[in-house]
């Protein structure tokens, strides 16, 4: 019972008290626009990722309703080869605790792409974000309304309700850059740039408080023959410091005649922490390809071992679909001299600085890509 009542408080401190942190997930490198805004039109075609991620599955009812952290996202970019620009959308939704506080956040990002020697590519980029915080259900519990040996109560709390806002948003901003290789990259964000006003539900710290900057920085690896890579990402925000490392090993389970066909099982281990360990999670990621439309997709879950004090809490499930827009390279090179009148030269120019190897004027092949690629994130 006194460890129900533990984590009952410690989930209505999370919800009304603390400085929350932006979302977070384990599989960072399947939300790259929320890392860092320079990730946008990273692979030079547009894609999309839709995942999920379901926290602290042990927290009791409180009561007959679940205390969990849910976090769904989706984003969606894309890059112009002739422009040297991306621009991408995403979208973020945490519901947090039993009383139905939901957080949303809405985002556009823009980059700009810069090449400064072969195969290295500098990029900015620039994004602008929605805030809004929700409490659907004004049926909310008190810490005066708890026991610690009984458990809760139906007395009536003394707390004013009125002093509770029940939907509060704000703007900011984020800036990011990327220095990126075919084999490794490396980028620097800011996040919440105009430290707008603080999400807060009570009233008094809404006039006082401003969203914290978060800092972030990550860098990658990815050897030519594709068996593994590695991410690494430090965040601070406020006081808050955490490291996140990953590494995934790559096995190829089957390989088709033509480009595009192969499917990969991937598997990965993740660690969480800084000062303390916070948590260990195994990933298992499945990719394969849809030959004839010049796409590819991947679906991959994890699940977090929590191995700091929140132990009891439980772990967390996060599940991920990944699809690659992997649009046609030649019909790219083809559409360079129709739609932007480029003669030659400078059609020429354009397949080299994007590794294209030019079969002839009119048909180029990607270059590397007689294996299917491991569809990269980053």
């Amino acid at each position: 019972m006194k460890k129900t009542i533990f984590l009952s408080f410690f989930l209505s401190y999370c919800v009304f008290n603390s400085y929350a942190q932006d979302p977070q997930f384990t599989q960072f490198n399947t939300t790259p626009m929320h890392i860092n805004p320079a990730y946008t039109g990273m692979t030079k075609h547009a894609r999309a990722f839709v995942h999920a991620r379901t926290q602290w599955v042990n927290i009791p009812n409180n009561p007959s309703k679940t205390g969990r952290f849910d976090t769904q996202y989706f984003s969606i970019d894309h890059f112009n080869i002739y422009s040297h620009v991306g621009l991408g959308l995403l979208a973020t939704k945490e519901s947090a605790g039993h009383t139905g506080l939901e957080t949303i956040n809405i985002g556009l990002a823009l980059s700009r792409e810069q090449k400064i020697a072969k195969n290295i590519r500098l990029v900015f980029a620039f994004q602008t974000d929605y805030w809004q915080r929700t409490l659907k259900d004004k049926d909310l519990y008190f810490a005066d309304q708890f026991n610690i040996d009984t458990g809760y109560s139906s007395v009536p709390s003394a707390e004013n309700v009125q002093n509770i806002a029940f939907n509060t948003h704000t703007w900011n901003t984020s800036a990011g850059m990327l220095l990126s290789h075919t084999h490794f990259w490396g980028g620097f964000s800011i996040h919440h740039l105009l430290q707008g006003k603080y999400l807060s539900l009570l009233q008094i710290e809404q006039e006082n408080t401003r969203m914290l900057s978060k800092y972030s920085m990550e860098f990658g690896v990815a050897p030519p023959e594709q068996k593994y890579r590695l991410h690494a990402l430090f965040r601070k925000q406020g006081n808050s410091n955490q490291l996140d490392v990953g590494v995934n090993y790559n096995i190829a389970t089957m390989q088709g005649s033509n480009s595009g066909e192969a499917n990969y099982l991937i598997f990965g281990l993740y660690y969480r922490g800084w000062s303390n360990a916070d948590a260990i999670a195994p990933l298992i990621r499945y990719q394969s390809a849809f030959p004839k439309h010049g796409a590819a997709w991947s679906i991959a879950y994890s699940y977090d071992f929590t191995i700091s004090k929140l132990s009891p809490t439980g772990g967390t499930h996060e599940l991920t679909l990944s699809i690659d827009f992997n649009i046609d390279e030649k019909k790219q090179a083809l559409n360079l001299k129709k739609k932007w009148g480029c003669n030659r030269d400078k059609a020429k120019q354009i397949i080299e600085d994007y590794g294209w190897s030019e079969n002839k004027w009119g048909g180029t092949r990607s270059r590397g890509r007689k294996a299917f690629p491991i569809m990269r994130s980053y």
